[in-house]
């Protein structure tokens, strides 16, 4: 499988993990991926925090000439300084970004495997709230079942499988931006009918 230089999609995986318990755990289990990520963090807070520098006032005598012409020279010699800094830190942040991509792409079935076994925690939950419930389909009948506690996890039930799925497909796309499309059946109108999905 070929990838270009160009594709960055770590970038997305990245901006998804900052809310999304499921990716930032799975992306975890690779310890390459968070020393990658906190030194790309490193650079990122670096650049932002380059500043300029600013010319010295137009002298207003001519004693004032040489003092003045020091100065704008210190002052051309800083920012050119500072504009180097930002050329190279620029270019370790795609260098950096570059390795996140080959990290996911490389250990991509390890993150894979870690939300595999979240999925499972999930199910198991999910299948104890089944239990506990004995047949209660809605919040009345839950209530007088004196299940109501059961009924009520069952949205955070629900949130934590669905942020599964995204940080799944987010770290297939990311090893290959062609996976999640190829992997939905052709002939079936139906978002959820897709070979990733099933195959779990």
């Amino acid at each position: 499988m070929e990838r270009k230089a160009s594709d960055l999609s770590a970038i997305p995986l990245i901006t998804a993990s900052r809310t999304n318990t499921a990716l930032a755990a799975a992306l975890a289990t690779v310890p390459e991926w968070g020393k990658t990520l906190d030194l790309r963090a490193a650079v990122q807070h670096k650049l932002e925090n380059l500043t300029g520098t600013t010319q010295p006032p137009t002298p207003t005598s001519a004693d004032q000439i040489d003092a003045w012409l020091t100065g704008a020279i210190a002052a051309t010699d800083a920012q050119a300084l500072t504009d180097r800094q930002h050329r190279a830190l620029q270019s370790l942040s795609g260098e950096l970004t570059h390795s996140l991509d080959s990290i996911v792409f490389v250990h991509g079935d390890v993150m894979l495997t870690a939300l595999h076994t979240q999925l499972a925690d999930v199910m198991k939950d999910v299948a104890t709230a089944a239990d506990k419930l004995e047949g209660a389909d809605n919040a009345n009948a839950a209530i007088t079942a004196r299940v109501e506690k059961y009924w009520r996890a069952l949205p955070e039930l629900r949130a934590r499988y669905d942020n599964i799925r995204v940080a799944q497909a987010a770290i297939n796309v990311a090893i290959d931006p062609t996976l999640q499309q190829s992997a939905t059946s052709r002939y079936l109108d139906d978002p959820l009918a897709s070979d990733l999905v099933l195959a779990n």
